[in-house]
């Protein structure tokens, strides 16, 4: 029994010795090949003996990049999140310069600024009333002040319609990033490898690529440049309206209805009676030059009508008077005759 357990103890320091055995027979070899590629890198005077070192520490240093910046990337993601705040706003207002003016100061003191800016000038209407103004803006405030921008814009006006949105654009952000890192990593090392190339091939390859690098960095810098401004800055959109009378949301009863229609055809009635009176008064000259060239045109036909007259009633007696004188001279011929005879 012992000499088996003797034996047996025998069998397995042989197959572990077999075993160190091909370990440490891998082992050469892997550090002769390891050794073999460090000393052709080293010694490459060829453009593909660069590329292929180049390529293969960059395989190994982009891993390890990846690597960190996957870390980074998920540390970001659950410290601090990017987010972008817009809203919109359609307001009505019956002062419209005081609006204005209004909007333009707590701007200025919230520390935002107008993006874009469309205002209507003052123009009246083919009735001649001035016509009801109205403004477009883009505006960007600060993102901590968001609320208290569009609470001030409630207080100033009536707003009829308000939106908020909130995208989040974290991982874009993080991923942006993380290309940004790795191109300046693979840009250090090409500057290393031009520094110690010689052949005009492998400089020229080199150059061509430092060229894209920057390129691509230079497009990621802007679009995180675009991405802060975006996040730092809340953009807030309003429609303003000029307004005579605010447009009332609460529900009305069928009596109010009523009375607000009333109220409203009268006060449109009466709307158009100015009107009606303004254009009169505002036409009177061409009015009053009319009627006095109708007034000269009636009395000259008046007066050609009654001299016209005159002279068909003097023709006509002058007629009536021949017409009985010849009677009588007719009448005394034949008397004359017949004494003759």
């Amino acid at each position: 029994m012992i000499m088996r357990k003797y034996w047996l103890c025998i069998a397995i320091a042989g197959v572990l010795t077999i075993i160190s055995g091909c370990g440490a027979g891998n082992g050469s070899k892997s550090s002769a090949n390891e050794g073999y590629i460090m000393e052709t890198a080293a010694g490459a005077m060829e453009y593909g003996d660069v590329g292929v070192s180049a390529e293969r520490e960059m395989i190994s240093e982009d891993a390890a990049a990846g690597a960190a910046s996957g870390t980074e990337n998920r540390a970001t993601v659950e410290t601090g999140r990017k987010l972008i705040k817009t809203a919109s706003m359609d307001v009505e207002t019956e002062q419209f310069e005081q609006l204005m003016t209004a909007l333009e100061t707590q701007i200025k003191q919230i520390g935002g600024y107008i993006e874009d800016e469309t205002v209507s000038g003052n123009q009246l209407d083919w009735q001649g009333n001035p016509m009801m103004r109205w403004a477009d803006l883009t505006v960007r405030v600060p993102k901590d002040r968001l609320d208290e921008f569009l609470n001030g814009v409630e207080s100033a006006g009536n707003v009829i319609r308000r939106s908020e949105n909130t995208q989040d654009v974290t991982l874009q952000y993080s991923d942006i990033e993380s290309h940004k890192k790795t191109l300046k990593i693979e840009q250090e090392r090409l500057w290393a490898l031009l520094e110690k190339a010689d052949s005009m091939d492998s400089i020229i390859a080199l150059e061509e690529r430092l060229s894209d690098i920057r390129y691509e960095l230079e497009s990621y810098e802007s679009q995180l440049r675009l991405y802060d401004n975006q996040i730092e800055y809340s953009k807030v959109t309003l429609n303003i309206n000029e307004v005579k009378r605010y447009t009332e949301a609460v529900p009305e009863s069928t009596g109010e209805q009523i009375l607000k229609g009333l109220s409203d055809n009268g006060r449109r009635l009466a709307e158009g009676l100015k009107n009606f009176g303004i254009r009169v008064i505002v036409t009177s000259p061409f009015w009053i030059t009319a009627a006095a060239i109708g007034a000269v045109a009636g009395c000259l036909v008046w007066k050609i009508r009654k001299s016209f007259k005159k002279r068909k009633a003097g023709k006509k007696g002058t007629g009536e008077e021949t017409g009985k004188k010849a009677p009588l001279t007719g009448q005394q011929e034949p008397d004359q005759g017949t004494d003759d005879k």
